[in-house]
């Protein structure tokens, strides 16, 4: 590292060198065995995952465009397009400004608390809770295979 330092080149760009800093923290996936578990699961779960993201997505488009409908002329910052609509939805996904969204709402019409309630359901709640179940079922469907060879079966008593 120290060498590659005074190497023409590598002196100048020294993103390349802190990339090769980054092969550190990786090496202590190969030594660890529980994290190593850990990250072929979540790698195992990605095709899960994009499946879930385009859930998502088309969640965050369908009350994006209700968002847009009801909040339009009310909230043009947050709701003026489709686009700020699901941005600003996106990060109401954290649940953090659901307080000041929902104030907003109220402003216009009290009935604006089942767009936000049924939101706050349907997409922080239901789809980070299939999230965590696509990479533990992932993760689970590797574990059997080792046990069921090991585990005596009924008929050979």
């Amino acid at each position: 590292m120290i060498l590659a330092s005074f190497a023409p080149g590598l002196r100048e760009n020294t993103t390349l060198l802190r990339l090769a800093r980054v092969g550190r923290v990786i090496r202590i996936v190969r030594l660890l065995p529980d994290l190593r578990i850990l990250t072929i699961a979540i790698g195992r779960s990605l095709p899960g995952v994009a499946s879930l993201s385009v859930l998502a997505l088309l969640v965050l488009f369908v009350y994006g465009m209700v968002g847009w409908t009801i909040f339009d002329d009310h909230a043009p910052q947050q709701y003026g397009t489709i686009g700020e609509a699901m941005l600003t939805l996106f990060v109401t996904l954290t649940l953090e400004n659901l307080p000041e969204q929902i104030a907003l709402g109220r402003e216009l019409s009290d009935w604006t608390i089942l767009y936000f309630v049924s939101y706050a359901l349907v997409a922080a709640f239901l789809i980070f809770n299939i999230l965590i179940g696509v990479v533990i079922n992932r993760s689970r469907r590797r574990a059997p295979s080792s046990t069921r060879a090991s585990a005596p079966t009924a008929s050979s008593n």
